[in-house]
């Protein structure tokens, strides 16, 4: 165990090859003299390594595939460094407010979203040459690469999400959240993409097929602000601002394997889908035939 009293984590990382936990936040002490920490995964006995050499709250810390090393977005977003995991430089001084970074699998893009609704791209192996590659009304709050490394999903404060890319920069538009998008997440096959929201839901969406409706998981108590897929897929952690009515609960998981999580409401349901919910909420039963969802219940067909 550590000591982590003196110290807030808000951002952590795995580097890609699974050696390493990278961790920023706030200092309790003087903010001007801010740290990450950093664990060997291999050696966890042995403790963090505190690298120093960054400023007030740090909010993204990104493992670079490419370049060795971690991109920390730190001043509240008024810098981005790069350390090799000694030295410390700063890369970018952005003109704005930078609301989250995200790095593309190969290490050669940057992006970030800034609050004047900006869209960044920055090659970092051309001396981080810069594009805006979209500017939206309002501002962009979160953002990720998609696994092929072309698409880019990014989140408004009202609750859009987007998919562009340089090919076409024209968004396409996933709806249906009303507030703040904090966090937007690949599980580890790339199949599905999870929305985060203020508005105290996250919807999953079939990657391979976005016409579909997103399954949305819903019945939390305050904003979610986080999620992360298992390594399996198995499930969706969720963390949450607060839980007034269960303090201790905090953080959800979600079964994400369709059998499992139908397996999990059968046991809050006391029928099957009558013939016209089955209409209202699947499809016409000639185009869709009705079937027992839940198993331990009779076909209603009333």
């Amino acid at each position: 165990l550590v000591d982590l009293s003196d110290y807030l984590i808000y951002t952590l990382d795995v580097s890609p090859d699974d050696n390493w936990l990278v961790a920023g936040g706030a200092t309790m002490g003087d903010a001007t003299k801010n740290y990450i920490l950093l664990w060997d995964l291999r050696n966890m006995s042995a403790g963090p390594k505190k690298i120093a050499g960054f400023t007030q709250n740090i909010e993204d810390v990104v493992f670079s595939a490419k370049d060795k090393g971690v991109y920390v977005r730190d001043n509240a977003g008024r810098s981005i460094k790069f350390t090799d995991l000694t030295n410390v430089k700063e890369v970018l001084k952005p003109a704005e407010k930078i609301n989250s970074i995200t790095m593309n699998r190969d290490g050669s893009r940057l992006a970030g979203v800034g609050e004047s609704g900006s869209l960044y791209l920055w090659d970092t192996g051309a001396s981080f040459a810069e594009k805006i590659l979209y500017k939206n009304k309002t501002a962009l709050t979160t953002i990720t690469f998609a696994y092929d490394g072309k698409r880019i999903i990014v989140g408004d404060a009202n609750g859009l999400v987007m998919i562009l890319s340089e090919s076409a920069p024209t968004p396409r538009i996933l709806s249906g959240h009303t507030a703040h998008i904090e966090q937007i997440r690949f599980n580890n096959a790339g199949t599905f993409l999870a929305t985060v929201s203020r508005d105290k839901t996250i919807r999953l969406w079939n990657w391979a097929d976005l016409n579909k409706q997103p399954i949305v998981l819903s019945g939390h108590t305050d904003w979610v602000w986080s999620a992360a897929f298992t390594p399996d897929d198995e499930q969706l952690l969720v963390g949450m601002h607060s839980n007034s009515e269960h303090s201790k609960e905090t953080i959800h998981a979600w079964p994400t394997k369709i059998t499992t999580m139908a397996g999990l409401l059968c046991q809050y349901v006391s029928a099957n889908l009558s013939l016209d919910e089955w209409e209202t909420y699947v499809g016409p039963v000639n185009d869709i035939p009705q079937e027992k969802t839940c198993p331990n219940f009779p076909l209603n067909n009333k």
